[in-house]
């Protein structure tokens, strides 16, 4: 039990000491840093909903990766490309509402949800979504993206 313990309080001593530091640095993304994120989200949301699917995958680093729910990985432009124009497929509108934004140094994230209606505007699916960014030469680009659906509501089916 006192082995056990020990670790539990070196655990907990450890998160007291990290996150006072990261929740002073989380909001040192400049203003500039912030519209440029913002800006390309912009993009992304409007190449979605135009099916210009080459243009949204420019929106992502060239280590990118979109970890969808249930599918392995995909990363590479036109691999993230050819999945959102699938994945897009019986979507009308995309909707993406930011929750947050966070930052420390060349990498950020974004958390927030979205809304899929088809041609018609009836909800095909809403769900939540985190975006891990990266700072690099060619400027801010996404470098994860993970996000998944939320459960239909009881009687919609």
């Amino acid at each position: 039990m006192k082995r056990n313990s020990t670790g539990l309080v070196l655990l907990l001593a450890g998160i007291a000491f990290v996150l006072p530091a990261f929740a002073r640095a989380s909001h040192d993304l400049s203003s500039a840093s912030m519209k440029a994120i913002a800006a390309a989200d912009a993009t992304w949301e409007s190449a979605a909903n135009a099916r210009n699917y080459a243009r949204l995958a420019t929106v992502y680093g060239p280590d990118a990766r979109v970890m969808p729910p249930g599918h392995a990985s995909i990363s590479g432009q036109g691999n993230i490309a050819g999945f959102w124009k699938a994945a897009l497929k019986p979507v009308g509108k995309v909707a993406l509402h930011y929750s947050e934004t966070h930052g420390m140094g060349a990498y950020a994230f974004r958390t927030g949800t979205f809304t899929m209606r088809n041609a018609a505007g009836h909800v095909l699916q809403t769900g939540k979504f985190v975006e891990i960014w990266h700072k690099g030469a060619d400027g801010w680009k996404m470098h994860r993206d993970i996000f998944n659906g939320n459960p239909a509501p009881s009687g919609s089916r």
